[in-house]
């Protein structure tokens, strides 16, 4: 599986067609069906059979070296929530409090780029008024990203596989608390990979002219 990207998170609608197809995304009603309750009783199956602990709209799971959180926001954005996830590694050299609070993890990202069915992505299945998605295929879709979500947490449970996500850039778009940033860079430092973690994408090229014509 490729591993998704984790970013910030950005709240948008789905754009109006352009002289081009319907997709997916251009249709956008403001009104609910599923409640951020509903979609924790339907996501909680699947993770409960991977071994996470539930608290309300909280789950938690500890791998060899890395301790996961993962939660559903209620955004002050009409009917949105928003699927947050957080980690500390657990091994030597990377300082983590005994007992950790919400706020507490060093690394904490939002979901909403990921993708999970043609033309959707996380983003729009957190806006529960998106009536272009049925509540049947919406429930689908949960299903899948809670897989998704399993499988990422799996794939990422030794501080060398967090390191590795780093050095590849995975995290660019996540809070990263500086002490937990500079043990990663040592960390890559040591195993001689290419570090593209602590440094922004370079700028794209630009179209535009100056004034001038330049």
């Amino acid at each position: 599986m490729n591993n998704p990207q984790l970013g910030c998170r950005k709240i948008r609608r789905p754009p109006p067609p352009h002289g081009r197809g319907k997709t997916a995304r251009d249709d956008w009603k403001g009104s609910m069906t599923l409640t951020r309750e509903d979609v924790a009783a339907h996501l909680a199956p699947t993770l409960k059979a991977a071994g996470m602990r539930k608290r309300r709209y909280w789950w938690y799971w500890t791998g060899e070296e890395v301790t996961w959180a993962f939660h559903i926001d209620k955004l002050p954005y009409g009917s949105r929530i928003g699927f947050d996830l957080m980690c500390a590694p657990l091994a030597p050299g990377f300082e983590t409090p005994a007992t950790l609070k919400s706020d507490d993890y060093p690394l904490y990202s939002f979901l909403s780029s990921w993708e999970i069915g043609p033309d959707v992505d996380v983003e729009l299945l957190e806006d529960l008024g998106w009536e272009r998605l049925g509540d049947e295929e919406r429930r689908e879709l949960l299903t899948r990203f809670a897989h998704m979500l399993v499988d990422y947490m799996r794939a990422h449970s030794t501080a060398e596989s967090l390191v590795r996500a780093y050095a590849a850039g995975e995290y660019r778009g996540s809070f990263v608390l500086k002490e937990l940033q500079e043990a990663f860079d040592r960390e890559t430092e040591r195993l001689g990979l290419e570090n593209k973690g602590a440094y922004p994408e370079p700028p794209r090229e630009s179209s535009s002219t100056l004034p001038d014509g330049t």
